[in-house]
């Protein structure tokens, strides 16, 4: 009587728990997918995707493999979203004509009344193509409807989107920091037209659920350079960066880059123009709602850019970073400009030539070395011309400084027509070994040659 009241009473327990003993569907902590290793880069993305309950696997009714590989359709990235985002049944009977009988009818409805869906035959729109692969440029459009981006489509971060239709889309991915690109770590290339893996799928899912797309946002605004900036001169640029949300933003930090050096400079920081730090608002670590910090980066220019962008970047309170870019159009000019004159401009032959060759300093960079290339064209070839006679050296130094003027003449009989090129070549004082050349950047008037 004891083992049958035993017995009894653990049926009813059972029964209340919705298991029964040898039950497979008894609570049992998951394993994790069979084909989805640890060492497999998306594993967490993978693990985030199944707790929250958005798959369940790819071989129903077992489940235990995800199938990480296999692309994802169109019907299966609305059956994720639909999940993800809890998306209310459709308040139409059927959206399109080419979904009946499919599995996932009902979600490609409720991504329809959600209006992160058109179709996929514009203008007319009443197919759906459940079957096709979702590319990555598609998904990108699926993602920022589904989730509202708006920000950071002025911005054109990859190299390869400017003829699609979903450029701005992919752009708005990037500035919410969903998508990096397809090829680290330079990360300038979207692949647009490459399909779309489950596994990557649960990485964009992971990212844009995780971070509070609502109420974080960062803005850069009031970004200045020096105009003119010469090579290797020191430039300081300055710019603001305000919270535009209703989050505060913890860890803020900021740089710029070109279009040929993607990495953010260390020497910029929270500074006034003045010096010392000062940070608007309270002064804390904390960028607060509606708060502006003056932002300061200086360093020698190193290239010859055409364009520089100022980025700010901000992590709300267990969330994932914001960012915002502005951009600013300039260039960088030589910090040694060249003139030429020549003696004449039609001789004999034979007859001697003197070019004088006139170097100049506009710049504020104190150069510790300079001196000029030259080159004749069309006297029987190329001939460099070396040993000029110095006319003029500003101070007497070695030393190329700002403001100065050095003179040089080159002098050589002429049995043909002929011009001379010049190549200025100067360093920085600050590391003289390094050098920065101008080529072709004065041409002569030709001199002619003609018979006596």
């Amino acid at each position: 009587m004891r083992l049958r009241s035993f017995s009894t009473l653990a049926i009813a327990s059972c029964l209340l728990l919705g298991t029964m003993p040898g039950d497979p569907s008894a609570a049992v902590p998951w394993q994790g997918f069979e084909d989805v290793p640890p060492s497999n880069v998306f594993y967490d993305d993978i693990a985030w995707l199944h707790e929250e309950g958005i798959t369940k696997g790819c071989n129903p009714p077992t489940n235990e493999l995800f199938c990480p590989e296999d692309l994802v359709t169109r019907g299966q990235m609305a059956a994720f979203l639909g999940r993800a985002l809890h998306l209310p049944p459709s308040t139409s009977t059927n959206w399109f004509n080419d979904d009946d009988g499919s599995v996932f009818e009902g979600d490609i409805d409720r991504l329809a009344s959600a209006g992160i869906t058109r179709g996929c035959d514009p203008p007319e729109n009443n197919m759906f193509c459940p079957d096709d692969p979702v590319t990555r440029a598609e998904m990108a459009t699926f993602l920022v409807r589904a989730f509202e981006l708006k920000l950071g489509s002025g911005i054109d971060w990859f190299v390869d989107d400017d003829h699609s239709v979903h450029s701005e889309d992919i752009d708005r991915l990037r500035a919410a920091w969903v998508t990096f690109g397809c090829n680290p770590p330079t990360e300038n290339r979207f692949c647009p037209e490459d399909h779309v893996t489950r596994q990557q799928m649960a990485a964009f899912l992971r990212r844009a659920l995780t971070q509070p797309v609502q109420g974080a946002a960062i803005g850069v605004h009031g970004a200045t350079w020096p105009d003119p900036l010469y090579l290797y001169a020191d430039m300081v640029a300055t710019f603001e960066v305000r919270n535009n949300g209703t989050l505060p933003l913890l860890d803020v930090v900021a740089g710029t880059y070109s279009d040929d050096d993607w990495g953010l400079w260390g020497d910029c920081a929270p500074e006034s123009v003045s010096g010392p730090v000062e940070r608007l608002g309270d002064n804390d670590e904390v960028l607060e709602p509606g708060e502006i910090w003056d932002w300061y980066c200086g360093q020698p220019a190193f290239n010859l850019w055409e364009a520089m962008y100022f980025e700010a970047s901000g992590a709300p309170i267990g969330g994932v970073r914001v960012s915002a870019v502005d951009q600013v159009e300039y260039s960088v000019l030589s910090a040694i400009h060249a003139t030429v004159t020549v003696s004449a401009t039609s001789v004999e032959p034979g007859d001697e030539v003197t070019w004088t060759v006139v170097l100049h300093n506009p710049s504020t960079l104190h150069c510790a070395r300079a001196y000029v290339g030259v080159r004749v064209s069309g006297h029987g070839g190329h001939t460099y011309l070396y040993d000029p006679d110095l006319v003029l050296v500003g101070d007497g130094d070695d030393e190329f400084e700002p403001g100065e003027q050095w003179q040089y003449e080159y002098k050589l009989e002429l049995w043909s027509d002929a011009h001379l090129e010049v190549t200025t070549h100067y360093s920085p004082d600050f590391s003289p070994e390094m050098m920065s050349s101008s080529f072709g950047s004065v041409l002569s008037e030709t001199v002619t040659v003609v018979a006596p």
